[in-house]
């Protein structure tokens, strides 16, 4: 199927399932995606090395307004970006924490790539939350693809949900967000995340890599900043009874 059919079949799909009232914000919503694609704003990836050993695609950058989403949410993430394997690296270097007692849970985890880089350090699980259909297949075919191959992936689970809505492990958790949505589902998360540790106090760390709605979690009252350096955040979750 080529690019245009498929774009057809989305612009369709988009029809079908959301109607008029959400159409136009849709169709807009990926016409100014790709507008700033060409001009550069979205930059570009190229495959790791990671991706041509497996033979899998998690480097291109791909829209998600025309996706199959469910919730309120469809309009307010970012599409999918692919984060570099260095800026991964160094987004958990430093955290002073041992790593075996914590969950990694990406939020926004596309098609599965730091999923895969998260394979490299020793968390007692890994998770992805995607929202869009599309890029969930994706993801769990290339872990499919990895095992085996790439040690780890038993460790590996794919969710498809909205991440507002997604209820935790209670356990220590590592949270990834490579700007995933906008600041509106970043409290809601947020919200969703305290909620969790009220019910089941632990050990909630933020690791925030691109922090273009950082003001979302800066204001945010149940959060505290534990460090910030070049492009990143990094939060923990209050626990209970303490400011």
């Amino acid at each position: 199927m080529d690019a245009a059919t498929k774009f057809l079949r989305r612009l369709a799909y988009a029809w079908r399932r959301h109607g008029w009232r959400l159409f136009g914000p849709l169709l807009w919503h990926n016409i100014v995606y790709q507008v700033d694609r060409l001009r550069g704003r979205r930059g570009r990836s190229d495959p790791t090395e990671l991706d041509r050993r497996l033979g899998i695609d998690t480097y291109k950058i791909e829209p998600t307004a025309l996706m199959q989403i469910d919730g309120e949410n469809l309009v307010r993430g970012h599409g999918y970006q692919p984060v570099a394997e260095g800026q991964f690296r160094a987004a958990l270097s430093g955290l002073q924490v041992d790593l075996q007692r914590y969950t990694f849970i990406d939020y926004g985890s596309g098609k599965g790539r730091a999923l895969l880089f998260a394979t490299e350090f020793p968390f007692r699980r890994i998770i992805g939350v995607e929202y869009a259909r599309e890029l969930h297949d994706v993801a769990t075919a290339n872990v499919s693809r990895a095992h085996g191959k790439l040690p780890g992936t038993q460790r590996v689970e794919c969710v498809r949900g909205d991440a507002t809505k997604y209820d935790p492990p209670a356990e220590p958790l590592l949270c990834f967000l490579y700007n995933p949505f906008d600041g509106v589902v970043m409290r809601a998360l947020l919200d969703q995340l305290s909620r969790s540790v009220a019910a089941a106090p632990r050990d909630v760390i933020i690791t925030y890599l691109n922090p273009v709605h950082r003001e979302a979690i800066d204001n945010h009252p149940s959060v505290t900043k534990l460090k910030e350096g070049p492009n990143l955040v990094v939060y923990r979750m209050n626990l209970p009874g303490r400011p």
